[in-house]
C-alpha cells in the first residue's frame, strides 16, 4: 500500500468522525433549545405546542444531512486503509464531493483527485484482497 493512500484514508476517517462529532454537537445543541421552550412553555401557555418541537426537528433535519455527507468518508476510509480494490474509486468519489465543503473539503478534494491520478494504475495491479 502506498504512503499517500494510507493518508488519504486516514484523512478522510478524520474528516468522517469530525461530522459524527458535529452530529452529537447538533443534536445537543438543538435538545437544549427544545428543553428551553418546553421549560418556557409550561409557565406559559401561550407558545403552541408545535413550536416546543421545531429546534428538535430542525437539529434532526441537520444531522441527518451531515451523517449523509460524513459517512461517505467514513466508507472510503475503510475501502482505502484496507487496501480494498473499490478503496481508490471510492476516494476519488468522496473527494470529488468534498470539493463543495469550502476550505477542508475543498483541499482533501484536491489530495484525493492527485492520488488517484498518480496512485491508481499501481493500486489496479494490486492481488484481489477481500
Amino acid at each position: 500500500m502506498h504512503k499517500h493512500q494510507t493518508i488519504l484514508g486516514g484523512i478522510f476517517l478524520g474528516f468522517g468522525i469530525l461530522h459524527l462529532i458535529g452530529i452529537i454537537v447538533l443534536l445537543a445543541i438543538f435538545g437544549v433549545g427544545s428543553a428551553v421552550l418546553f421549560s418556557v412553555g409550561s409557565h406559559n401557555q401561550s407558545i403552541p405546542e408545535l413550536v416546543k418541537f421545531l429546534p428538535a426537528g430542525f437539529g434532526v433535519f441537520i444531522a441527518i444531512i451531515v451523517a449523509i455527507t460524513g459517512i461517505p468518508n467514513v466508507i472510503a476510509a475503510y475501502g482505502l486503509l484496507k487496501n480494498r480494490p473499490w478503496g481508490m474509486t471510492a476516494g476519488l468519489i468522496v473527494g470529488i464531493l468534498n470539493l463543495f465543503s469550502f476550505p477542508f473539503g475543498t483541499a482533501l478534494g484536491i489530495y484525493a483527485i492527485w492520488v488517484y491520478a498518480t496512485y491508481h494504475n499501481e493500486v489496479t495491479r494490486d492481488p484481489v484482497v477481500l
